[in-house]
């Protein structure tokens, strides 16, 4: 069961709402993205078989008219094709807003989502105050949500020292959950897959920095969803 964090932030700046809604939007991209390239990670960790995985040639539909599917898109790419293939799967998760990668099930030839993007992994907005400046409180995974809110924070006692300041009592043992950065570089990941996974992070991290700044954002708690 993936665990899950709710983080309360707030702006020290005046925003106009068109703010809020770019800093929310972009948040929940850089986080899509995140988690895509996490599960993808974790799923070659398992021992599974990385040809099965094939990413949408577009992006998911802003209002779906019926469950994501892979009929739902004109064309995919599969991750180990060619050798051409990884590029081509890499920019398309690096360049869409709402990258969908499915698995191939050869018995069924069929295809399921890689991670469920609606519920257990989703990122969703609880609450949201817009009169300026604006707070909100973010639900996400434990291993990848406060990667995004600390970005590009890299020194680990730094790390430490914002976890034990900000985290709930409810959520001390969130610190013993591997991040995604962690999950990226485990020695379990394959070196080839682990280049292109540590490519994207760092991208993703950068930019979210970029947004944390602009918007003004500080992080006033963050707990374990029970």
């Amino acid at each position: 069961m993936n665990i899950r964090v709710r983080i309360e932030l707030e702006s020290n700046r005046i925003l106009p709402n068109w703010a809020v809604t770019h800093y929310l939007q972009q948040t929940e991209i850089n986080y899509l993205r995140l988690v895509t390239t996490q599960e993808i990670c974790a799923y070659a960790q398992r021992r599974h078989d990385l040809s099965r995985l094939v990413v949408a040639t577009e992006s998911a539909e802003i209002f779906p008219r019926e469950r994501i599917s892979i009929s739902s898109f004109k064309g995919h790419i599969e991750l180990a094709e060619k050798a051409e293939s990884a590029d081509r799967f890499w920019k398309i998760i690096a360049r869409h807003s709402r990258p969908m990668v499915f698995v191939k099930d050869y018995d069924r030839n069929a295809y399921t989502p890689l991670y469920d993007f609606l519920e257990s992994e989703a990122l969703v907005i609880r609450r949201l105050e817009i009169n300026s400046p604006f707070s909100a409180s973010l639900e996400g995974m434990a291993s990848a949500l406060p990667d995004l809110i600390y970005a590009k924070e890299r020194e680990q006692r730094a790390r430490d020292e914002w976890r034990n300041q900000q985290i709930g009592q409810a959520a001390r043992n969130i610190r013993d959950i591997a991040s995604a950065s962690e999950t990226i570089n485990s020695p379990n990941t394959p070196l080839g897959l682990q280049a292109y996974a540590n490519h994207m992070l760092e991208q993703l991290l950068e930019n979210q920095q970029r947004l944390n700044e602009s918007a003004g954002i500080t992080v006033n708690r963050i707990d374990q969803v029970v």
